[in-house]
């Protein structure tokens, strides 16, 4: 890597000090290049100063620079489109006269794990420096990495239209199945009920017969510290996280084990059972704060993980009804307007015990869930094949762009004969073309961060 591009540094000024910060300098973290839709950085989450720059030893790169996290993760990518600079979780990647930008962020992309693997530390693991800068890579030259690119462009945009299309299914879906739920959730199944106020705004009328009550009237709260804290002795169990709950509206036995650091009383306290329902309770997005996954299978070595809370029904109150109340939009909206924070948005204990929801009767519950689960059936059948198509088809980029960067697949021909970019569809929210990012000189004068 030292002999194709100059390595810089990053660092960060002293959040003390106001004036250092909302300047016009971008400044990235390994969360900006973790969120990136395609390989160019255009914004970040927060900018520096001329000041802030000046007070730290983060150094400013060039257009066409390429980003790398270097910890917490190691391996995420981006393309600055701008002068730009880095934390210390990341470092820069300044391409000399013998490599294109474009192809150094295709051949990182495709050793992001021969890079995980070389990281270091107990805390967390980190990249260093001279791991880095020692890092090889197969460098094919100019014009046969500009074909490589120009293939690769090519396809990505193609799979990117793909999925973008997938995930558009997938929210007309989520649409269609969230109002079948909120309307048997809160308005039951016969459609001559009479109804009343539930004297709760985002509720609505309900059944006249119906209850409305607080969520800690009906289940009991815990959340769990599991894993936040470390004890000596490491023990074999699975750890259901707040990834686990997103993906699936239903927790099995599939989570695969791990050595956790919970203590025995963590174990007891935290062990799930059939019936119980887990929502998370902090995301790094709005909209994934309180969403609900059921217990379906027990589990004696499963556990309640961090960033979880675990809700334990009442005899009023059925597993499977109260996570299918948890998904109605009456019901969400409420975790979402409790739900504090910037960067990441947590609910406080007292929020999620003070959600109000509906309460029928049990037989008048389990006749409802019958009824969702046999009407959102398709539609669940529909969106996980839409997934796994999605992760298919990302499985097949990354194997792609592998084979091609590493020469096991040679695409001169194939990039000879792509049409011109002019006459392609535009590409869906992505960056410049290679055309349009400046080229860096050859001779960098950089300063103190350089290699």
């Amino acid at each position: 890597m030292r002999t194709v591009a100059t390595v810089l540094n990053g660092a960060t000024p002293s959040t003390d000090v106001p004036a250092y910060w909302d300047g016009e300098i971008l400044w990235l973290t390994p969360e900006d290049l973790g969120k990136l839709s395609s390989k160019y950085v255009r914004s970040s989450a927060r900018s520096i100063s001329s000041e802030g720059y000046q007070s730290c030893g983060t150094v400013l790169a060039p257009t066409g620079a390429v980003a790398i996290s270097t910890r917490a993760p190691i391996g995420h990518l981006g393309i600055l489109t701008s002068d730009g600079c880095v934390n210390q979780g990341c470092r820069l990647l300044v391409p000399r006269f013998d490599v294109e930008s474009e192809y150094l962020h295709y051949a990182l992309s495709a050793s992001q794990k021969e890079l995980a693997a070389l990281g270091q530390g107990s805390t967390f693991t980190e990249l260093s420096r001279t791991h880095l800068a020692n890092f090889q890579l197969p460098l094919p030259p100019l014009d046969e990495q500009r074909a490589i690119v120009r293939y690769l462009d090519y396809v990505d945009r193609h799979i990117r239209r793909y999925v973008s299309a997938k995930r558009k299914l997938i929210a007309l879906l989520e649409e269609e199945k969230q109002v079948i739920v909120n309307q048997a959730v809160t308005r039951g199944l016969d459609p001559n009920v009479r109804l009343k106020p539930s004297g709760v705004e985002w509720l609505g009328d309900v059944p006249e017969h119906w209850d409305v009550r607080r969520l800690r009237t009906v289940a009991e709260m815990r959340v769990s510290n599991v894993d936040k804290h470390s004890r000596e002795n490491e023990l074999p169990v699975r750890l259901c996280n707040y990834v686990d709950v997103y993906k699936n509206d239903r927790i099995t036995q599939d989570i695969p084990f791990m050595n956790t650091t919970a203590s025995w009383d963590e174990i007891e306290r935290f062990r799930l059972e059939q019936g119980d329902v887990l929502i998370t309770k902090d995301s790094e997005t709005w909209d994934d704060i309180g969403v609900p996954a059921l217990v379906t299978e027990p589990a004696d070595d499963l556990l309640s993980g961090y960033h979880l809370a675990l809700l334990r029904p009442s005899k009023e109150m059925m597993g499977p009804f109260l996570a299918r109340t948890l998904q109605a939009k009456a019901v969400a909206y409420q975790f979402h307007v409790r739900a504090n924070g910037v960067t990441r948005y947590g609910l406080a204990h007292v929020g999620i015990k003070s959600v109000c929801i509906p309460l029928p009767s049990l037989a008048e519950q389990g006749a409802i869930v019958e009824y969702l689960d046999d009407a959102t059936a398709g539609v669940d059948t529909t969106t996980a094949r839409a997934r796994r198509q999605i992760e298919l088809v990302q499985e097949y980029r990354t194997r792609l762009v592998a084979d091609v960067v590493t020469g096991k697949v040679d695409v001169r021909e194939a990039a000879s004969r792509l049409p011109e970019e002019g006459e392609e569809e535009p590409m869906d929210e992505d960056g410049p073309s290679a055309d349009d990012i400046e080229r860096p000189d050859n001779d960098l004068g950089v300063g103190s961060g350089e290699e």
